[in-house]
């Protein structure tokens, strides 16, 4: 999002030292403390010195330590795979039928869920088809179940049986898990089969081990460590900016005791919580509820969220604090959003999500940044027009840069001011 040129990088770079070095100043100012017997920042008077700026320093470089242990602490927490949301048995079927119309390179789907795994390499560097052997597609049986291919071939006819990939990709387990029930390796096989019949791409015999798959929530999680500094100082922001601006500069009402129930009736009694910004409107335009991205939650959209506000339309600002560089303990989950208590609107609003193909509504307009580097938006550009959904591919922008270009935000502007004034 940030324009990429010789300053910018070197002012993230500076701020990304300074706040790496933290913790490790901290070890290093305690360990002094063990060894010498004294503290540079605790000397001075005793009755007024804990007051003492220095005083309050040394005490957060404590915070910082506890903080850093509290860290791994949770992040080995978090390894530990969680109970699965499965699909019934009619959701997969229309899962893979979904998932195999919508292919169109069988090679370039087949790369995209593997990753070199290799010393010269990150972990999001994607292989080539010729370096995908296949036994790494049915790398699981391979390493610890040969005795299931013992029998004559068995399932290695079929190149894409990624029995490993399969049951992560649509039992959301792992396949030592899987083996365990026939019937769900029946419906395996059936799905080996349907990839067969559609795709005809050779792959080579054998094993690579510097090449593995990608299961995402199966996969150990990759975090890393950001000083309480840096999420206490994005908070005291986020509060402020709530109050100030939000509240007192847009009339805004935070919600946050509404309980949502979760899709499955059957985990009915498993409630989560969500919080949003609500602000009443023209009764007579359709509500907006805004999502905000990756970053530090609503108050990167500052200059977009005041002009959707002049548009007078009923707005919902939705908070996700999982995603917005914020401590937070509970698990993300995708769940319906409904309207406030009263005063609601009188139209009711509410984010789909879904693993599957989603239908998108009519009047649909999707606007995606052509260099954006967390999405391919080429391709999904391409989907999205062959589902004949109206698309907007802004050419040259970054992730998020059409908060830099006020034209782009005026076009965008524009086309929601369209759709809230429709029937």
């Amino acid at each position: 999002m940030i324009p990429d040129h010789k300053a910018s990088r070197l002012i993230v770079l500076t701020l990304a030292s300074c706040q790496a070095a933290l913790t490790p100043l901290a070890f290093v100012y305690f360990i002094y403390i063990l060894v010498s017997q004294t503290s540079p920042l605790l000397t001075g008077d005793n009755h007024g010195g804990y007051y003492t700026l220095p005083a309050i320093i040394h005490y957060w470089l404590a915070a910082e330590i506890l903080f850093y242990g509290f860290f791994h602490i949770t992040q080995r927490r978090m390894q530990y795979a969680t109970s699965p949301n499965t699909l019934t048995s009619e959701g997969r079927k229309v899962l893979v039928s979904h998932c195999i119309s919508n292919i169109d390179d069988s090679r370039q789907w087949l790369c995209d869920w593997f990753v070199k795994d290799t010393p010269g390499h990150s972990m999001t560097t994607t292989p080539d088809f010729e370096e995908i052997y296949l036994d790494n597609v049915i790398e699981w049986y391979v390493k610890q179940h040969n005795r299931i291919f013992s029998t004559p071939n068995h399932l290695r006819s079929f190149f894409f049986s990624g029995l490993n990939r399969l049951s992560w990709a649509f039992f959301t387990s792992p396949m030592e898990d899987i083996i365990q029930n026939p019937d769900h390796l029946k419906e395996i096989h059936w799905m080996i089969h349907l990839f067969q019949n559609k795709f005809q791409a050779p792959v080579t015999s054998g094993y690579n081990p510097h090449v593995r798959a990608r299961r995402l929530n199966l996969d150990p999680i990759n975090a890393y460590h950001r000083p309480l500094f840096v999420y206490a100082a994005i908070q005291l922001a986020n509060l402020f900016y709530g109050m100030a601006i939000l509240q007192y500069g847009y009339g805004m009402k935070k919600y946050s005791d509404l309980s949502l129930l979760k899709h499955n009736d059957d985990q009915a009694g498993d409630k989560k919580r969500i919080s949003y910004w609500f602000r009443d409107g023209d009764r007579n335009k359709k509500p907006i509820v805004f999502i905000h991205g990756i970053g530090a939650g609503l108050m990167c959209y500052t200059p977009f969220l005041h002009q959707l506000v002049h548009l007078d339309a009923p707005i919902f600002c939705i908070e996700l604090p999982f995603i917005a560089m914020r401590c937070h303990m509970a698990n993300a989950t995708s769940l319906p959003v409904s309207p406030p208590p009263s005063p609601t609107p009188t139209s009711r609003a509410k984010t789909i999500a879904s693993t599957t193909t989603t239908t998108l509504p009519h009047h649909t307009k999707v606007f995606l940044s052509e260099r954006d580097n967390i999405v391919n938006s080429p391709r999904v550009n391409a989907y999205l027009k062959k589902q004949g959904v109206s698309t907007e591919l802004m050419p040259g922008l970054d992730h998020a840069s059409f908060l830099m270009y006020p034209a782009w935000q005026r076009q965008i502007i524009e086309t929601i001011s369209d759709y809230t004034q429709a029937n």
